[in-house]
């Protein structure tokens, strides 16, 4: 493994991994708060974004930055404020205190909400098919082996926020990082892209996660010894709901040669499994 230094050094002090710097762009892009809330509103939910289409012809767009666009009728508004009140259980976008404010029947539950009393679908939203599949699934297939591949255990149920233990664990972890070194040598995400959450995957696409992981595939980043090896963890696995979601928490090392490799991997419900949603990775002595 090339021994590089993958670090972005800003001002004389400052000294972050480059995938911290990546990471507060991942982690901040599931979840915001925007301008002119009133004290009631609450951060806009991850479930919310996206591009939907009412039953009545009217179409919503709401994006990481917590700025959105909605047409009906003759009611239009181009990059409003999207804000939710918890108080009133209320969703609305405004521009300049101009737009409409619905009252949230039914918040997302998959690829479909109500909103003053019209349903609305998430265009490209998930199968069935898709929320179902596991990460073993998806993943063995793409890349070697890692060593607890073979294992059988009882998956832990995202749907229910249980942390997975044991097995299980060590092989979420290992599987992450083989898939992500596998793309950086090969200078190309779009398989990585097929595993990440279709949450990452709206506000994302296989060039723009190449053009962020750059500086790892210029640096000749190679942690391919993760595959046999087991994850030390530097903190209790968790789950924190504090952006209004759930978002499993998992942080350790990897005593790979001749630095550790040091993670952080954060990972949303999709049915019953965790899909990842962002990824730090420091390899720097």
């Amino acid at each position: 493994m090339k021994n590089m230094l993958h670090k972005i050094i800003t001002g004389k002090d400052a000294k972050w991994s480059a995938l911290l710097a990546v990471g507060l762009l991942i982690f901040v892009g599931l979840g915001c708060f925007g301008s002119g809330r009133s004290s009631s509103s609450a951060p806009v939910p991850a479930t919310y974004f996206g591009d939907w289409k009412g039953s009545d012809g009217s179409t919503l767009a709401i994006r990481g930055d917590c700025k959105g666009d909605y047409k009906s009728g003759g009611t239009t508004v181009d990059g409003g404020t999207v804000a939710i009140d918890d108080a009133k259980k209320e969703l609305s976008i405004t521009f300049f205190g101009i737009g409409p404010t619905m009252k949230i029947d039914s918040p997302p539950t998959g690829d479909e909400m109500k909103l003053g009393g019209v349903i609305y679908k998430r265009n490209g939203g998930n199968s069935t098919t898709d929320t179902k599949k596991s990460v073993t699934d998806t993943t063995v297939k793409e890349s070697p082996s890692p060593k607890t591949a073979n294992k059988t255990y009882e998956k832990a149920d995202a749907s229910r926020g249980e942390i997975p233990e044991g097995d299980e664990l060590q092989e979420m972890v290992q599987i992450t990082l083989v898939e992500f070194n596998d793309a950086v040598q090969a200078d190309d995400f779009t398989d990585f892209f097929q595993t990440i959450s279709k949450l990452w995957q709206r506000q994302s696409s296989p060039a723009k996660l190449k053009d962020t992981f750059q500086v790892f595939v210029n640096g000749k980043l190679d942690i391919g010894e993760v595959r046999t090896m087991g994850a030390e963890f530097t903190s209790k696995p968790r789950v924190d709901d504090s952006k209004g979601f759930k978002e499993l928490v998992l942080e350790g090392q990897y005593e790979t040669s001749p630095n550790p490799t040091k993670f952080e991997l954060k990972y949303t419900p999709e049915g019953k499994n965790w899909k990842l949603t962002g990824i730090m990775v420091d390899n720097t002595r």
